[in-house]
């Protein structure tokens, strides 16, 4: 008897990530990330109250820098920004690599952001070499009254994000 042919599909499994990030539950205890077709446990809006942590968008999910995130409760949530710190501060994100591969991406995300928020953050990875693309991105804050902060690692940037978080409610004087 003949056997019937095998589907692809059937027999095609997909590569398994080399490193895996922690979902959210692995930090602060906090709901994890919805499957795609459920949209529960995502935020709607810019509404932050003073214990709601970091808000993320959902299109951050697999950056690395989530990882390092563990002196605040963070979660995803409907927002513009990539991350939203405070009711009135937000982050965009970009490291110099993806910069280079897109550099018209940057500028359609800065532009709903402008006077959206009392603090705007361009936050750029450093990963590359190359110095052109952060006078460039550097010159673009500028214009765009960004404030333009670089980190070299995802841990140096997940401190950033974590600092003006835990510093919302705090006296200036306690800055250094």
């Amino acid at each position: 008897p003949a056997s019937a042919p095998v589907s692809s599909a059937a027999t095609h499994r997909p590569a398994t990530p080399a490193t895996t990030l922690p979902s959210p539950t692995t930090v602060h205890h906090v709901p994890p990330p919805p499957r795609a077709a459920d949209t529960s446990s995502i935020l709607d809006g810019p509404a932050l109250s003073s214990n709601a942590g970091l808000l993320v968008s959902p299109r951050q999910k697999g950056n690395r820098l989530l990882h390092y995130v563990k002196n605040v409760k963070w979660h995803y949530a409907n927002i513009v920004p990539d991350y939203q710190m405070t009711r009135d501060s937000c982050a965009l994100f970009v490291s110099v690599k993806y910069h280079l591969l897109h550099p018209k991406y940057i500028y359609g995300r800065m532009d709903p952001l402008r006077r959206t928020y009392r603090c705007s953050v361009l936050l750029c990875l450093v990963d590359t070499e190359d110095t052109y693309p952060l006078h460039e991105l550097a010159e673009l804050a500028m214009h765009k009254e960004f404030t333009f902060m670089l980190a070299w690692s995802s841990l140096e940037a997940a401190r950033y994000l974590e600092t003006y978080r835990m510093f919302e409610n705090k006296p200036a004087k306690l800055i250094k």
